[in-house]
């Protein structure tokens, strides 16, 4: 395992263990927020960058087609949900983790993949 490796092995551990923190006491979500601020101003959100990022997405989804499946049974589990949420007249904005744990769960697998071939691209570096 070469060093770059290791690095990204602790920077996801710290990860983890930053967004365990950050549920399990909810005021340190309100220090996080001057970091997703900076981080938003910071990046390269231009034309350019969408039409790479698109591009990537359709690399990925070509490449794992388990993912194209996984994100229509979302797209669908979000739809129902939302009809639920709408008929119950539920509110929300009472909890946290009812917006950011389904966004989160649509997301992993994608975040696995994009990992998974960092790690395996900082081993044969």
């Amino acid at each position: 395992m070469t060093l770059r490796q290791r690095r990204l092995i602790w920077s996801w551990i710290a990860g983890c263990a930053l967004l365990l923190l950050a549920t399990t006491f909810h005021w340190i979500g309100w220090l996080l927020v001057p970091f997703a601020a900076w981080g938003r101003a910071t990046a390269n959100i231009g034309s350019e960058s969408e039409a790479a990022g698109r591009s990537r997405l359709a690399e990925i989804l070509a490449e794992y087609p388990l993912l194209k499946v996984w994100f229509g049974a979302c797209a669908i589990t979000f739809f129902l949900g939302a009809v639920y949420v709408i008929r119950e007249g539920i509110n929300l904005f009472d909890t946290f983790g009812s917006i950011a744990i389904p966004f989160a769960v649509l997301i992993a697998p994608l975040v696995f993949v994009l990992e998974r071939e960092r790690f395996e691209e900082f081993g044969e570096n």
